[in-house]
């Protein structure tokens, strides 16, 4: 299958979250977001990885002084700055491990899901230090290596991708990259690692989301296809606008704290950092 995804999207960019995703991906992308605003509120933000833009868009709404927001492709950050406009929140095309700013310029910088895609992750950390504020947080979330190696280990699941992780961690792994820069550090998960199924159920849902996205006229077969409650995590739909964000968030995609002495083993991580 990953030989068939290569063929088939071959020289198409990967779809902007707003353009078309799948019904268990919003729910996971608006459930990290959710997260995350939480501590945005009267701050200056810097988003490393900002996609689209529509996470900076969301914190704006949520109170935080300004946002800069920064990514690595051009198309993105081109999106982003044609479509979300507004006082205090800019785009711009940045390299995480060097960021092109002053020391302590950020009271927040937040990083969804993309330190497992930086092959410096160490620097990109100490950057991130650099430019925080003291007492500035960072909050970056990255899929659970337990749960990556369920879907890494099996040659079914391993090969039913589009594109992989360059690396992946988990709590210790993140505690220790993260202890020599921050003073303290709190952890949090958001769902639960998958069994075979349930990772093999997430792998069609990302291919069925490439379908639908690269050839429209399959994409509508696809949805017609899940419009069904029982086939509702398949279902290709747009992102939601902000305004309808809180209230379609289902509890199962809620971030919790991770317990010590608590066993669990989330899907994905979050960590909160204190400089």
């Amino acid at each position: 299958m990953q030989i068939l995804g290569k063929i088939l999207f071959k020289g198409k960019e990967l779809p902007f979250v707003e353009q078309i995703t799948v019904f268990s991906e919003v729910q996971h992308i608006i459930g990290r977001y959710s997260f995350a605003a939480k501590f945005v509120e009267g701050k200056q933000v810097m988003e490393v990885a900002c996609g689209s833009g529509y996470g900076g868009h969301l914190f704006m709404t949520k109170g935080a002084k300004s946002v800069n927001g920064g990514d690595l492709w051009e198309a993105a950050v081109r999106h982003a700055q044609i479509t979300y406009q507004e006082h205090g929140l800019s785009y711009q095309i940045l390299n995480a491990t060097k960021l092109p700013f002053l020391d302590s310029t950020f009271d927040v910088i937040i990083s969804i899901e993309s330190i497992e895609h930086i092959v410096g992750y160490q620097d990109f950390i100490q950057e991130c230090s650099r430019v925080l504020k003291n007492g500035g947080v960072l909050v970056c979330s990255t899929p659970n290596k337990a749960a990556a190696q369920k879907e890494q280990t099996s040659f079914l699941l391993k090969n039913f991708v589009v594109t992989k992780d360059v690396q992946n961690f988990d709590i210790q792994d993140m505690a220790t990259l993260v202890k020599p820069y921050f003073r303290e550090a709190s952890f949090y998960g958001q769902g639960v690692e998958p069994t075979y199924l349930g990772a093999l159920n997430f792998k069609i849902q990302g291919f069925l989301k490439y379908v639908s996205y690269s050839y429209p006229a399959a994409g509508k077969i696809v949805g017609f296809c899940t419009r069904n409650n029982l086939m509702k995590m398949a279902h290709p739909m747009p992102l939601p606008p902000v305004e309808d964000f809180d209230k379609l968030l289902e509890e199962k995609f809620h971030v919790y704290p991770i317990i010590k002495g608590v066993k669990i083993s989330p899907h994905t991580i979050f960590v909160v950092a204190t400089k």
